[in-house]
């Protein structure tokens, strides 16, 4: 009995992470710059946290500053490598074969890295909350089911206007209809539901960083704003998703 096998997993993020890249020859998942901008400003808060606390005084008090400093820039640099040097899922348009792997190679019998067009079924496309200590937000998956109950994940990103656009031109690329005509028009409905929930939750998280900074940081200085701005740039972003959702746009 065949299995259901979803390879290459994107990140989950709430951002437009990864996108279709469309050329005569090829369709191809890249990364956005965006993520690199993301994960770039975690590398940079971690740095200039670490010169901080070089400049403090004492070692001791210094320590769980280089702590900070230290995930936060090793995350920050990690995932930015992670995803330069991936090899993401590629479609072959001239040879017309789907290269999960991103690597191309030969056909072998019972190979899953290269698949012949011919046996694509359907463009998928679904959504899904995603739940973590902190926020909720929704995301949207853009998959390839082949014969054989088949699917590869192509995008699994959380902005619906780019997703959409995507999904649009891979359809019409492959010459093949998308599912759930009233897909967007639902999404949207969905989210002016949750959106004031969401916007109580993005003010709610602000004003505590706000309170915290004042009132535990204050004596750190710069130090205790760089160690706050992560937060409440997430609280920022937060809240102005909310509103947009709340508004109606993608």
């Amino acid at each position: 009995m065949d299995k259901k096998r979803k390879v290459y997993r994107p990140g989950r993020a709430n951002f437009e992470s990864s996108f279709l890249e469309f050329t005569p020859e090829s369709i191809r998942v890249k990364y956005t710059l965006k993520s690199l901008f993301f994960y770039g400003i975690f590398a940079v808060i971690g740095a200039g946290v670490i010169v901080c606390a070089g400049l403090g005084e004492s070692d001791e008090s210094s320590l769980p500053l280089y702590v900070f400093g230290t995930v936060f820039f090793t995350v920050g640099t990690g995932f930015i490598l992670r995803a330069v040097k991936r090899a993401y899922p590629e479609i072959d348009m001239q040879r017309r074969l789907f290269y999960p792997s991103g690597k191309r190679m030969e056909i072998l019998p019972g190979d899953d890295n290269v698949i012949p067009l011919n046996e694509l079924q359907k463009i998928k496309i679904d959504s899904h909350w995603v739940r973590t200590s902190k926020n909720s937000y929704r995301c949207y998956t853009l998959s390839l089911l082949f014969s054989g109950n088949r699917e590869f994940i192509l995008l699994n990103h959380g902005a619906l206007k780019a997703f959409m656009r995507d999904a649009e031109a891979l359809g019409r690329r492959l010459d093949m209809p998308l599912p759930q005509e009233d897909f967007e028009a639902k999404i949207l409905a969905g989210n002016k539901k949750v959106a004031p929930f969401m916007i109580a939750g993005a003010l709610l998280w602000i004003g505590v960083v706000v309170w915290i900074n004042s009132q535990v940081l204050k004596e750190e200085g710069i130090a205790g704003v760089i160690f706050s701005a992560p937060f409440l740039l997430f609280g920022i972003i937060l809240l102005g998703s909310a509103i947009k959702m709340l508004k109606g746009k993608k």
